[in-house]
C-alpha cells in the first residue's frame, strides 16, 4: 500500500474533510473509509465546515476562475455561492 496524502484538512467533532486528487473528501477522524463529495476535474481548496457541521464550503475553479461552492451534507446538494470570477478568491473560515 503506498502511502496517502491529504491537503486543507479542516476537522469538525469526529469529522475531518481534506483534498486529494483535487477533490474534497469527508471522513471518521478515528479512520475508516473517507467519501468523495465532489468530483468536479478541477483543482478544489480550503474546505471548511460550517460552525454547526452541517454544510461545507470550499474554494473550486471548476468554472474557470475560483469560485466559492457549499454541500449541505445530509441531502448531497450543492451550490455556487460566489460569481467575482477572480482568481484571489477563497474561503477562509
Amino acid at each position: 500500500m503506498t502511502a496517502g496524502y491529504l491537503r486543507y484538512p479542516h476537522l469538525h467533532g469526529d469529522q475531518v474533510t481534506f483534498v486529494a486528487a483535487d477533490d474534497i473528501w469527508l471522513a471518521p477522524v478515528t479512520g475508516g473509509r473517507a467519501t468523495r463529495l465532489t468530483d468536479d476535474a478541477a483543482p478544489a481548496r480550503n474546505p471548511r465546515f460550517a460552525p454547526d457541521g452541517t454544510r461545507l464550503a470550499w474554494t473550486s475553479t471548476r468554472d474557470g476562475h475560483a469560485e466559492v461552492m457549499v454541500i449541505d451534507l445530509a441531502t448531497g446538494s450543492s451550490e455556487r455561492l460566489t460569481y467575482w470570477g477572480n482568481a484571489s478568491t477563497n474561503v477562509i473560515g
